[in-house]
């Protein structure tokens, strides 16, 4: 009983709240294998005010650094990635479906995704995350799983294993109204 009533919390949080677009919103990661990513959001797009268009620095381990300009399409019931800005695709695998229950799964292409926890309490060295969402990634015919992201309310992307590289959140800045 108590599970279930948790379970409503993050089901009654609109599916967009776990990816934030609010312009300056700033969430910054360390990968294990030593690089740093800080992403830092532009804002919706002007012209589609359903599209997030992202910015992200990232500096190697090596210190070679870039930037890349990404979009993400935030509807009622998804989150998709849309891809770099400059090459927005009409392959937009949806990173988050409503409603954000555990167990639910989704497929796309051939990926199944299934929510792990809807619920979790979640510590990384930005701090520690409660009501967050767990969703891994594996091939659908089945195997192992591939990725597995963690999602934190008006906060977003805050953890992410993926092929032995781990990158979690070191420091999230809210955007300044």
């Amino acid at each position: 009983m108590i599970s279930a009533l948790l379970s409503l919390v993050t089901a009654a949080v609109p599916v967009a709240d776990f990816f934030p677009c609010e312009a300056g919103h700033t969430v910054e990661y360390r990968l294990s294998d030593g690089s740093k990513w800080t992403d830092v959001v532009r804002g919706p797009h002007e012209e589609r005010s359903f599209e997030c268009i992202v910015d992200r620095r990232i500096v190697d381990a090596d210190g070679a650094a870039r930037t890349e300009a990404w979009v993400f399409e935030r509807t009622k019931d998804r989150v998709s990635d849309a891809g770099w800005a400059g090459m927005v695709t009409a392959f937009r695998p949806p990173l988050l479906v409503a409603p954000l229950t555990a167990k639910k799964s989704w497929r796309f292409n051939r990926t199944t995704y299934v929510v792990e926890a809807d619920d979790a309490r979640v510590t990384v060295p930005a701090g520690t995350f409660d009501h967050c969402v767990i969703v891994s990634q594996r091939p659908t015919k089945g195997g192992a799983i591939v990725a597995r992201s963690t999602y934190a309310p008006r906060v977003g992307l805050i953890r992410v294993e993926r092929e032995g590289q781990v990158r979690e959140a070191t420091r999230v800045s809210p955007a300044k109204h």
